[in-house]
């Protein structure tokens, strides 16, 4: 299985082409969705069945909330100048290593070349201002931004500001008087099980206003390796390239998510699609616009998931809660008391038991607030009271920003190799390196072949004794650079050689 963003960049006509034969085919099959009517002996004197006459009441109820929330739906193209060897042209190619490898050797200083890309998405206005919401990654890198309304008029539009962290991105066009807008749902309060429908610009602007139906499969998703703050809605509701950034929304006609992404192993749509809740969008939307950035609150801890052998070492008895791994310097875990090895039960009073929920739960929270910690710590119960500071990973003036950087891009966390996880491992006490604690899904740590448990000795060819000097080493790669890894895994010592995405 693979996840795909759906503001994808415009591939060729032909594959274009492909995708609408299977579009519609996948109409022909939806003309069967409600069923053939019941025979006639089921139907009352001269009128449909109950069954019929509901399908055709919610048919009825769809084409109304469509018709109001259409002319709010935008479709978004975007350029971006990118370089690249041969082959790296907008068609590509199919074995694009073997040809670049080729004209390096034969025509050296010939390789780069620079184009425009061109890329298509969807968005939709939620103030008669001319604000927009849409996916960051339809707009990620762009020179250039359009907006075309539902109404044919195009605008050349402005990037009020992007969120990478959730994949959100507000931006602004202006025109001559108020424009048709989407009013916001509450997707908190949203239940599974309740019909939505997907908006938007599927495969090309030849079928924009693209209206998809499905449930809402689940909420909360996380672990899905998209974003660093993931809260997805999850949806059957037919999501594909070109719809991301269009409207979820729900039969009283309220945007309830932003349609992002798909889990797909073909990567067209299998009905496994996500969208990202409308409550966060709305805080970052609104933070970016008051703000110009995203305010997010800080504990300062490195987490772990506490495995079962995890809690076998630690003698861990609760069924829930989150390792700390480490605790960052002068952070508020560390002058509210929080130790290495704690484990963290609850969060003011809720239960923890997953690092990813958790860093989404703090970070939704401002600077200044007090939470309520519920610890483990030695076998007894603890409780901490900490006061967040504020997170800021792309102004922090401290080298420890750019290294969390670098191993984000890789795409995997680290902690120190401590006297317990020798023992969990079955490495001689003299053993000393860094451990790899976390690899996120479909990153180029996990390309290569990295893997949770593994024990890094070398970083360059150089020993590594602790995480700050890994970071410290990490700190010197620069991006397209190899970083190369000496890595027990078992009882095997291996290279890893990953290299940092430009």
């Amino acid at each position: 299985m693979k996840l795909s963003l759906h503001g994808d960049w415009l591939r060729s006509a032909g594959t274009m082409a492909r995708g609408w034969l299977r579009l519609a085919a996948a109409g022909a099959i939806a003309l069967l969705f409600l069923g053939a009517p019941p025979a006639a002996d089921a139907q009352g004197a001269g009128g449909a069945s109950p069954e019929v006459s509901a399908a055709i009441e919610l048919g009825s109820a769809f084409a109304e909330v469509v018709e109001e929330a259409l002319p709010a739906v935008v479709t978004i193209t975007s350029e971006r100048v990118v370089s690249g060897g041969f082959g790296s042209g907008p068609r590509g190619n199919r074995w694009p290593q073997f040809f670049d490898e080729f004209f390096r050797r034969f025509q050296p200083g010939e390789e780069q070349q620079e184009y425009r890309q061109r890329g298509l998405g969807s968005g939709f206005i939620i103030s008669p201002d001319g604000t927009i919401l849409t996916c960051n990654h339809v707009v990620q890198g762009a020179a250039d931004v359009k907006v075309v309304l539902a109404d044919r008029r195009e605008f050349t539009a402005e990037i009020v500001g992007t969120d990478p962290k959730t994949d959100v991105a507000v931006l602004r066009v202006k025109a001559e008087g108020p424009l048709p807008s989407l009013r916001l749902g509450d997707s908190d309060a949203m239940r599974v099980g309740e019909w939505v429908l997907a908006l938007g610009n599927p495969f090309s602007e030849g079928l924009r206003s693209t209206v998809t139906a499905g449930i809402v499969s689940a909420k909360g998703r996380s672990r899905i390796g998209l974003t660093d703050y993931e809260d997805f809605i999850q949806t059957d509701a037919a999501i594909n390239p070109g719809n991301s950034g269009g409207p979820l929304i729900n039969l009283r006609g309220e945007a309830v998510g932003v349609n992002s992404a798909i889990a797909s192993r073909s990567g067209g749509s299998q009905g496994v699609g996500f969208a990202i809740p409308i409550d966060l969008v709305r805080s970052v939307q609104r933070s970016l616009v008051d703000e110009g950035r995203v305010v997010r609150g800080w504990l300062g801890v490195y987490l772990g998931e506490l495995t079962d052998e995890l809690r076998e070492a630690f003698q861990i008895d609760a069924a829930t809660g989150v390792l700390v791994q480490q605790v960052a310097a002068d952070s508020p875990a560390a002058r509210a008391g929080l130790e290495d090895g704690d484990v963290i039960l609850e969060l003011d009073g809720a239960p923890v038991d997953d690092v990813r929920a958790l860093r989404f739960r703090i970070a939704e929270m401002r600077p200044g607030t007090k939470v309520a910690l519920g610890l483990l710590r030695d076998g007894g119960r603890r409780a901490l009271t900490v006061e967040l500071g504020e997170l800021e990973d792309e102004t922090r003036p401290l080298a420890q920003a750019r290294q969390r950087g670098v191993l984000d891009a890789l795409g995997f966390t680290v902690g120190e190799l401590t006297r317990e996880w020798r023992a969990e491992l079955g490495l001689d006490d003299t053993v000393e390196g860094v451990l790899v604690t976390d690899v996120r899904r479909t990153s180029p740590a996990e390309d290569e072949g990295l893997r949770p448990g593994d024990v890094i000795l070398e970083v360059g060819r150089q020993p590594v004794r602790s995480r700050a000097g890994l970071l410290r080493a990490a700190e010197e790669v620069a991006a397209g650079e190899v970083l190369l890894l000496t890595v027990i895994s078992g009882d095997t010592r291996r290279f890893v050689a990953i290299r940092l995405p430009r």
